[in-house]
């Protein structure tokens, strides 16, 4: 079962590798999840705020889970290619 997180939070990557977790209510630092090689340059998170997906410029996208940072799948794609990213609303 994913571990409950925060109703309402905010996804933030980093040049450090990094996708951070905050509480939007007070902008908290909640945790920091690892899993990148090179800086971090998009993240988004499904409606349900149990999955995200982060790609980087080691050319991965990394989709896992928000609460356990276990990874659900990893994609290759060309260097530099992937800035932008969004789960579909209706899936």
């Amino acid at each position: 079962m994913p571990q409950i997180i925060a109703s309402s939070f905010l996804l933030t990557g980093s040049l450090d590798e990094t996708v951070k977790l905050w509480k939007s209510d007070e902008l908290d630092l909640d945790r920091t999840n690892t899993g990148h090689c090179l800086g971090v340059v998009s993240v988004v998170a499904r409606p349900s705020g149990y999955v995200a997906a982060s790609a980087s410029l080691d050319s991965f996208v990394r989709v896992f889970e928000v609460g356990s940072n276990s990874t659900i799948a990893t994609l290759e794609a060309p260097p530099s290619e992937v800035w932008q990213m969004r789960f579909n609303p209706e899936q």
